[in-house]
């Protein structure tokens, strides 16, 4: 069977919507696409319509690339209000040769979960940190290990009820079944994690539209995120406040006019805009570059300071993503702030190098590990679907990744 699956990371201002297909432990993209989005504010949908009606407008869209309608989805939510908890688990191996399998596993994280979701929360990541044998070994996955009993130690997020909801009442009325929750953040650190991150701590800073994520990992592990109530859309305000611009004008500036650092602007460099009261004025690129600047050094001081907050312990690594990161000479700017101690994290992916993509291409690898751990195979398209889709032998395993992505595309 084909490993296929499309993931869905809700934003402030977009809905960033993947398809891919995993394959010998490689990402094919399939479907990639961007989408405004309607009825939300400050991570939480204030619109019920407006939500949905974008929601499918992005599922359109890609149902269109595909060809065949998605049905199944994982998401991954804005972070907000989350609680952070250590919780365990033990069962017996009750199977004849008493070997560690994938159906343990889930056991013991239901029954970890037992009596673990407080009134008024909902589920969302359960993350294991270690498993313990009868022998006493702690070991990352216990899979065909002999053992009595199985020991499980973990993290459990959780969120209110009310921030998870409207948006999967929203999915539901969209033919769509959610097959998973998760959050930006890990689909950030499963795109960018190299083998040296399993084993050390490390911050993941997602530069959103309203807001900017500063989540702490610990030997691959989300231990905590904190928020910071500034993001991109605070340059395209500050734009439209001294240009007296819209908010389309504003962010056309922001991404293809301005530097995120000064150091190369040119004065001469300028584009005619008309205002709000439909003067003509000419916008430089030195001024735009100096506003630009000023308020990206704001969110990246501010993201130094919520680091000290999170963690005393060294820090072996800082990733820096997000939409903004694409902006023209971002690492010159991140590199005054933090030297060399940050860099900003690429999409490597044929079909969505850009950085605003990162948390869904990332959301598919980490369901993809989850599911391995428990010895599962998904895909959201049937057999039949999966030969309409491809037009080529399911079973043949010597087609490269680079093959079965151009027979995707051209059939």
């Amino acid at each position: 069977m084909r490993k296929i699956m499309a993931s869905i990371d809700i934003g402030t201002d977009s809905i960033k919507l993947v398809v891919g297909e995993m394959f010998r432990n490689k990402l094919n993209i399939l479907a990639s696409l961007y989408e405004p989005v309607l009825g939300m504010e400050d991570g939480l949908v204030i619109n019920d319509n407006d939500f949905k009606e974008s929601l499918k407008r992005a599922i359109s869209k890609a149902d269109d690339i595909i060809g065949i309608p998605i049905k199944q989805v994982i998401i991954s939510i804005p972070p907000r209000d989350l609680e952070f908890s250590v919780i365990t688990g033990e069962i017996e191996i009750t199977n004849d040769n008493h070997v560690v399998t994938g159906l343990d596993i889930s056991k013991v994280f239901k029954e970890a979960l037992h009596g673990q979701i407080k009134e008024g929360k909902e589920y969302i990541n359960l993350l294991p940190t270690s498993f313990t044998v009868s022998d006493g070994r702690k070991v990352r996955d216990p899979k065909g290990l002999s053992s009595e009993t199985l020991k499980a130690r973990g993290i459990l997020i959780t969120a209110p009820q009310r921030n998870i909801y409207p948006i999967l009442v929203s999915l539901e009325k969209l033919g769509l079944d959610v097959l998973d929750i998760s959050l930006s953040s890990i689909g950030d650190y499963y795109e960018y994690k190299i083998d040296e991150m399993k084993d050390n701590s490390g911050i993941i800073i997602n530069i959103g539209h309203e807001s900017t994520d500063v989540s702490l990992f610990n030997k691959g592990i989300l231990t905590n995120i904190n928020s910071i109530n500034v993001g991109a859309k605070n340059i395209e305000n500050d734009l439209m406040y001294i240009y007296k611009i819209d908010s389309t004008v504003a962010r056309d500036i922001k991404e293809n006019l301005g530097l995120s650092y000064v150091r190369n602007a040119k004065e001469e460099n300028t584009v005619e805009v008309t205002d709000k009261y439909n003067d003509h004025i000419v916008i430089n690129q030195l001024e735009v570059s100096k506003i630009i600047q000023s308020r990206i050094e704001e969110i990246l001081n501010l993201c130094k300071k919520q680091i000290n907050i999170l963690t005393k312990k060294e820090i072996s690594y800082i990733i820096i993503t997000g939409g903004l990161t694409e902006n023209r000479d971002f690492k010159l700017i991140l590199n005054k702030i933090f030297k060399d101690k940050a860099i900003v994290g690429r999409v490597s992916e044929l079909g969505v190098r850009h950085n605003r993509y990162g948390s869904s291409v990332g959301l598919i690898k980490y369901y993809d590990e989850k599911s391995r751990l428990k010895d599962k195979e998904y895909s959201i398209y049937s057999i039949e679907e999966q030969q309409a889709l491809g037009g080529y032998d399911l079973d043949e395993e010597n087609d490269s990744s680079i093959v079965k992505l151009f027979k995707n595309f051209f059939g």
